[in-house]
């Protein structure tokens, strides 16, 4: 059976971030929980969602795909985020101080926010703290708090700007930032 015509597995599935509203839609369609896609809080208004990566398009993993690959929901977070980064050809930075903008591509941009190795990465050369916006899945602006040049004002604004024009994609308007291993809301 060719990729396309058999049931999806484990080897296709990636993580997908949504806004929580993606959950009040889906809870309003009524889905019977086997039909419910598989979804967990991620941080601030974001949720990490699974999906198969097909051939010509992602397929969301529901509660019944889930018990047919006997998967728990952090084995789906391992398994997902492993895929994930096999996609990844290179991670770009681009754009000079106060703001530099995180790039993967292929719509995984904010998807990185699931990839630790790249903060500790960017941790090193941005100290101390990263503040990060993911105001769209195709948009990351990254910055620091003692950034003398206004960072976090500028991501702030190009935030506002991206959530104005890209209605479809949008994730978030609030910007996160990077403690330790995990991610908390700036405030």
């Amino acid at each position: 059976m060719s990729r396309e015509t058999r049931e999806p597995d484990q080897s296709t599935i990636v993580p997908r971030i949504k806004h929580r509203d993606f959950l009040s839609t889906i809870q309003s369609m009524n889905l019977p929980p086997e039909s419910l896609p598989v979804m967990e809080p991620l941080v601030a208004d974001l949720l990490v969602t699974y999906a198969f990566d097909l051939p010509h398009a992602f397929q969301m993993v529901m509660a019944a795909d889930q018990e047919r690959l006997g998967l728990s929901k952090e084995e789906m977070r391992e398994i997902a985020i492993a895929n994930l980064r096999e996609q990844l050809d290179a991670v770009d930075v681009q754009g000079d101080p106060p703001v530099v903008r995180v790039i993967a591509g292929n719509n995984l941009d904010a998807c990185l926010l699931l990839c630790d190795e790249i903060w500790e990465t960017l941790a090193e050369t941005i100290p101390p703290d990263l503040v990060v916006a993911v105001p769209t899945r195709d948009l990351v602006l990254v910055t620091t708090t003692r950034s003398t040049k206004g960072g976090v004002d500028q991501i702030r604004r190009r935030t506002k700007e991206a959530r104005e024009t890209d209605r479809v994609h949008g994730l978030s308007d609030q910007l996160l930032i990077r403690k330790g291993d995990r991610w908390e809301v700036f405030a």
